[in-house]
């Protein structure tokens, strides 16, 4: 009978270590809550587990979106972007982009460094980060470590290596269907993020949905831009459509999501404002794309590679180079 208490006693010790790493409320807590006065509930609801839940979250500034996530994204999570179509996925870098700048925008302390990886394929299909777009969106480009990968073994790689470094603040992965990237790699990076506190974002291009430990997953479509005041003419606001497949936490949805530049914030329109079908206005030019001098340099960031070959053309670049490559992280010569 002993033994059975403790064992019991152990049970629910570790029950209670899987809520806390969750950001959920144990079942102890919950019951406490129930048993609680009515008047005590309130009190209770906003103590440390509530109030644990809420800066483990990263909040999307959408009342619609954050209500259904309960509060937002979870943190030390791993989360999953796809797209069905090649074509969305520089709008699914973009969305990407845009949470780590409205991250930035809503956090007080300094932010840290974000890693990016790109397999050399989804590289040739999306191109490479640019670094006046990012400072542009608020995203300082010397905190962006960008790594190429030559395989995709080697992206995941990379990307789990950076989810295990506790001095970076998120990490992101993007690559095509990948035969390595099974339900087992995303549970080593699934656990590795929850280990260390890092956010890990995975943007699968052209891929269907597929198992996953992801926290939430989300498929990811571009929509016409939206309208910005009176200027019926003029280059709206980005907007994505995006499918909330799975969420740990039950409620899944659709929207549309625009992203304010000015105001570093996302904002939702209507479904049924969903044009995605009707064709541009035959009377709308086009204009004339001047190609400026930073073009000729178009990644001042730190960059990283894995493959030697990148080494002499990263000389060019502006920031430190790095090499990656299975077995540690090695300095450029």
């Amino acid at each position: 009978m002993a033994v059975s208490a403790r064992a019991q006693a152990e049970l629910c010790r570790l029950r209670s270590d899987i809520a806390r790493l969750e950001g959920r409320m144990s079942e102890a807590e919950k019951l406490s809550l129930d048993g609680a006065p009515a008047d005590a509930k309130g009190t209770m609801a906003a103590g440390p587990a509530a109030a644990r839940l809420a800066s483990d979250r990263l909040s999307l500034g959408v009342p619609e979106l954050d209500t259904l996530l309960q509060g937002g994204l979870a943190r030390a999570a791993l989360h999953e972007i796809r797209t069905a179509e090649t074509r969305d996925a520089s709008a699914a870098a973009g969305f990407v982009l845009a949470l780590l700048a409205s991250a930035r925008e809503g956090e007080k302390a300094a932010p840290g460094t974000v890693l990016w990886v790109s397999s050399a394929e989804s590289r040739r299909e999306t191109g490479t980060l640019y670094g006046p777009g990012l400072a542009a969106m608020g995203l300082d480009p010397a905190r962006i470590v960008w790594v190429e990968a030559a395989r995709p073994v080697d992206a995941v790689w990379a990307f789990e290596a950076g989810l295990a470094c506790k001095g970076l603040s998120f990490a992101v992965c993007e690559l095509r269907r990948a035969a390595c990237l099974d339900l087992t790699a995303t549970r080593r990076a699934a656990l590795r993020a929850r280990e260390t506190g890092v956010t890990g974002f995975l943007l699968r291009v052209a891929s269907p949905a597929e198992p996953s430990a992801a926290e939430t997953r989300w498929r990811l479509s571009a929509r016409p831009a939206g309208q910005i005041g009176a200027l019926a003419n003029g280059v709206g606001r980005t907007a994505w459509r995006l499918d909330l497949e799975k969420n740990r936490l039950g409620r899944t949805g659709a929207f549309i999501v625009e992203w304010n530049g000015h105001e570093r914030r996302f904002a939702t329109r209507s479904l049924a404002e969903d044009f995605s079908g009707l064709a541009l206005p035959i009377d709308r030019s086009v204009g004339s794309l001047a190609r400026s001098d930073a073009a000729a340099n178009p990644l001042p960031l730190a960059a990283a590679s894995a493959d030697g070959s990148a080494a002499a053309a990263g000389a060019e670049r502006p920031g430190v180079l790095f090499r990656a490559r299975p077995g540690g992280w090695k300095r450029a010569s």
